[in-house]
């Protein structure tokens, strides 16, 4: 179970992704770029609970990271071509590496009390 909150997260992060736009169309929201400001907060997500994974080898580490990276390419690839009303992009792209960015750089700023959430075990 070492991996739970991770799977969780990017079972979240696929539902997000991946539900039809006829799906969430309903939902009107005029704030500028919110959907990059979504995209990055997920794959920040991500991110954090990686950096909080105890008791990995480095390469597990990198492993992780690099997952993460193809994750949120293959999502907004899948997204381009099979999600109805879905349109994957560059910039959304970019606000997912961005994500991962800051969250592996912040992961060690945050209060132990916080960091004990992400433990992956």
């Amino acid at each position: 179970m070492k991996y739970y909150r991770i799977t969780l997260w990017i079972i979240i992060i696929g539902i997000m992704c991946f539900t039809p736009g006829s799906k969430i169309s309903d939902i009107n929201i005029t704030i500028p770029y919110f959907d990059k400001v979504i995209h990055f907060l997920l794959f920040f997500g991500l991110s954090i609970f990686i950096r909080g994974l105890k008791h990995i080898a480095q390469i597990e580490f990198v492993i992780w990271c690099l997952f993460a990276v193809i994750f949120a390419g293959v999502s907004e690839i899948i997204q381009f071509y099979f999600i109805e009303l879905r349109s994957g992009s560059v910039f959304d792209f970019m606000a997912d590496l961005m994500g991962i960015l800051c969250g592996l750089f912040i992961y060690r700023h945050l209060p132990k009390r916080i960091k004990k959430l992400t433990i992956g075990y």
